[in-house]
């Protein structure tokens, strides 16, 4: 197969390790800025020492309880509308801050680099947590400036989406087409009308609620599918319902040793019809974890789930022109 523009872009950006990301320490507390733990032990001492105080001399003047309730009720009212507006107070600080630094600033994006943090962000609010698309464009050219000498990277990015395609499995909400939504809203905000978006052709989930969510989101899979199983054919369908013990290799020879052990179609909840699953330049899936979780049964590829796995790996050889 003849490497495409896709395929020399994605050999541009080749992964490419990263050392250990490395935190900051956060400053130690102090009165300006917050009280240690020791302070607020004292505090807390002092308070209720007072507070017992006051207590006992107001039982016996008869006006106890009420004043010394009332006091405490005052003040800790007091104390949490002050809490809230000086969070209320930073976010806006940290919006402000945000909106008028689009990407991390350069005195930034160089000491990061120098310590081979490529990629990272600084989340200082949360706002911050939807520029990493900005940010990953502008380190990947410190990176691998060699690769991009010729044509920047969101050059290249804003030519080659139009040729991009994607399909999930076990899509849930549709992470991996939320993340593309972002990559394309900042080559849009740095190519106005010069974007195309790529195509999300298809997922499946046998979630209900997953599947209205996928059908609602921006963008969203032109097609989507339910159950990964109801790709297995008549025959296969049968060993997976009569089965009792889910051992990976023994399920692996029963659904393999078919000529044919999934089709190609299924009923899509968009179209209302019986659709192919397409082929797309990018399938993203994971497969159920419960049989190997802690909370799940532990079984491992002995789970049922294993069944779904199966499954949907013949669907990808049938789908996927190169597996």
């Amino acid at each position: 197969m003849t490497a495409g523009p896709l395929d020399r872009f994605f050999r541009k950006v080749r992964p490419v390790a990263t050392p250990q990301r490395q935190r900051a320490a956060a400053p130690p507390p102090t009165a300006e800025n917050e009280e240690t733990p020791d302070a607020e032990r004292a505090k807390c001492v002092t308070h209720a020492a007072s507070a017992t105080a006051a207590t006992a001399a107001d039982t016996a003047a008869g006006t106890a309880d009420t004043v010394v309730v009332n006091t405490r009720s005052e003040k800790a009212r007091k104390a949490r509308k002050r809490k809230a507006d000086n969070a209320d107070n930073a976010d806006k600080a940290d919006a402000a801050e945000a909106a008028d630094t689009p990407c991390p600033c350069p005195k930034q994006r160089k000491k990061l680099v120098g310590m081979g943090l490529a990629g990272f962000l600084f989340v200082t609010c949360v706002l911050d947590t939807f520029k990493w698309p900005c940010a990953n464009i502008e380190l990947a050219m410190h990176r691998e400036p060699a690769a991009f000498a010729d044509k920047p990277i969101a050059d290249e990015m804003r030519d080659v989406l139009p040729d991009f395609s994607l399909t999930t499995g076990f899509s849930g909400i549709d992470t991996p087409g939320v993340a593309l939504n972002m990559i394309v809203s900042e080559l849009t905000r740095r190519f106005p009308g010069q974007v195309k978006h790529p195509a999300n052709l298809a997922a499946f989930d046998m979630n209900d609620d997953c599947r209205m969510e996928l059908q609602m989101v921006p963008n969203g899979p032109r097609c989507v599918f339910g159950n990964v199983l109801e790709f297995a054919a008549s025959d296969t369908q049968q060993i997976i319902d009569s089965t009792t013990t889910f051992e990976y290799h023994r399920m692996k020879t029963l659904i393999y040793s078919k000529s044919s052990a999934v089709v190609r179609h299924a009923f899509c909840y968009t179209c209302k019809r019986v659709h192919d699953y397409p082929w797309s330049y990018c399938h993203v899936a994971g497969s159920p974890c419960t049989d190997f979780s802690s909370f799940g049964s532990m079984l491992g590829g002995n789970g049922k789930t294993i069944a779904a796995f199966l499954v949907w790996a013949s669907l990808m050889v049938e789908v996927l022109p190169f597996c």
